[in-house]
C-alpha cells in the first residue's frame, strides 16, 4: 500500500507539496495517454500513405503516360 492510500484512508490530509506532486503526475499521466493515442491512430495512416506514395511512384502503370 503506498503512502497516498494510506493517508485516504486514515483521512488525512495531503500536504501542498504532495498536492502539486499528484497534478503533476495527472498532467504526465494525461500527456502519455495522448502520445499514446496519436501513435496508435495518426503515425500508421501517415506512414501508410507515404508508402502508398512511393509505391506509386515506383509502378509504370500507375504513373502518367506520355503520348
Amino acid at each position: 500500500m503506498t503512502k497516498s492510500n494510506k493517508k485516504i484512508m486514515n483521512n488525512i490530509p495531503i500536504n501542498e507539496s504532495e498536492r502539486e506532486e499528484l497534478i503533476r503526475l495527472r498532467e504526465e499521466n494525461r500527456l502519455l495517454k495522448m502520445k499514446i493515442i496519436y501513435e496508435k491512430n495518426y503515425k500508421p495512416c501517415y506512414w501508410k500513405s507515404k508508402q502508398k506514395q512511393g509505391k506509386d511512384k515506383n509502378n509504370p502503370q500507375t504513373s502518367k503516360r506520355i503520348s
